[in-house]
Formats: C-alpha cells, structure tokens, sequence
C-alpha cells in the first residue's frame, strides 16, 4: 500500500508519521519508510517514537486526521488518483487562522496534561 499510495518525490521538510498498529511497525514497513524520508519518520522504533497513549496531545490526532477525512470523503472519491488530489486540496484549505487555533488548543492541552501529572484530562477541555 505504501508503494502504491507514496509514489511521489519526497523532499526534505516532509516528515511520515504513523500509529502503532503492528502492521505499520513491522521491518519491511520501517525499511521502506527509512528508504524514503531517512530519519524523518514518527513512528515506533524508530528516532522519533510515537508518544505512548497521547493522541490529546498530537495536533494530527485531534484536529487533522478527522478534519481531512472529512473534506476528503465528502467528494467521493472513486480512485487512489482522485484520493491523492482530494487530500491535497484539503490540505490546501487549512487557513492561518485555523492553524492558529489548532496551536493555541495544543497549548492548552499541554499545560493540562501537566497539571494532571500526565493523568487524563480530555474532559477538562
């Protein structure tokens, strides 16, 4: 799936993340993954781990990934092609001001985590 779905040139400021899910963290993934973004890759056992159980804490997992599948599958789309061009039109529709907010909520969700000792705290947003 990899192969299939990143077949463009990767350029330098791009980084890959991915959750833990074994099928991502196995060898032949993390292989081909460090083939194509080198050390640029969040992920487990890798340089950059995936933080352990904080999904509140990664702006991809609270705001991102369900912000894109929205945009991207109210079109439909009806091919990889049309996938690729529907993610980066999405991608493409995320203003300053959005990207503002998103950091001031990170922030936020920080300073709770600390003062909860790293306990839970999605309730308290």
């Amino acid at each position: 799936m990899l192969e299939t779905v990143m077949n463009v040139d990767i350029t330098p400021d791009i980084w890959f993340q991915q959750d833990g899910a074994t099928a991502h963290t196995s060898v032949i993934a993390r292989d081909w993954l460090k083939s194509r973004f080198g050390s640029k890759v969040i992920s487990h056992r890798t340089d950059f781990p995936w933080p352990a159980r904080s999904p509140d804490l990664s702006p991809l997992d609270f705001f991102l990934w369900s912000y894109v599948k929205e945009k991207v599958f109210s079109t439909r789309p009806g091919s990889i092609n049309d996938l690729k061009i529907a993610v980066r039109e999405a991608l493409a529709l995320i203003d300053q001001d959005t990207l503002a907010a998103v950091t001031a909520n990170f922030e936020k969700r920080v300073e709770l985590c600390i003062q909860q000792r790293g306990s839970h705290f999605e309730h308290l947003l």
